[in-house]
């Protein structure tokens, strides 16, 4: 398997406004990405065509180098990701990490530490 995630020329429009222009974009694995920019760019719809919440108007998506209607559907239960402010705004970052460990059964406590302190957030006790 080469990539996890693929989107070959991704366009999403909504009626007249396209949210989407040709996206491609390629996740490998073992390797962190994050998407950039400004309100209204297109980051929570590429997300929402990639989960299957919102169907593209043109382009494919392949998860685990499954791209059927059937095998994606599959295969989009294994990813996740949260929209906005799905989580708690009373636990600071490593409580939230913490508790999505605990209802997605990962159980190396080091993980959480290792990605705080790749986005240099192990410091902070913040809310």
């Amino acid at each position: 398997m080469k990539n996890i995630i693929t989107t070959q020329a991704v366009t999403k429009k909504y009626g007249k406004q396209t949210a989407l222009h040709n996206v491609s974009i390629h996740v490998r694995p073992g390797e962190v990405y994050g998407l950039v920019g400004k309100n209204g760019a297109g980051k929570s719809t590429l997300f929402r065509v990639i989960m299957g919440l919102a169907k593209s108007n043109d382009g494919e998506v392949t998860i685990y180098d499954e791209s059927s209607v059937e095998n994606l559907t599959e295969a989009q239960k294994n990813i996740g990701f949260m929209f906005g402010a799905q989580y708690f705004s009373y636990l600071n970052a490593k409580e939230n990490l913490n508790y999505t460990c605990k209802i997605k059964g990962i159980s190396d406590k080091k993980e959480v530490d290792r990605v705080l302190q790749l986005v240099e957030l192990d410091k902070v006790q913040k809310k």
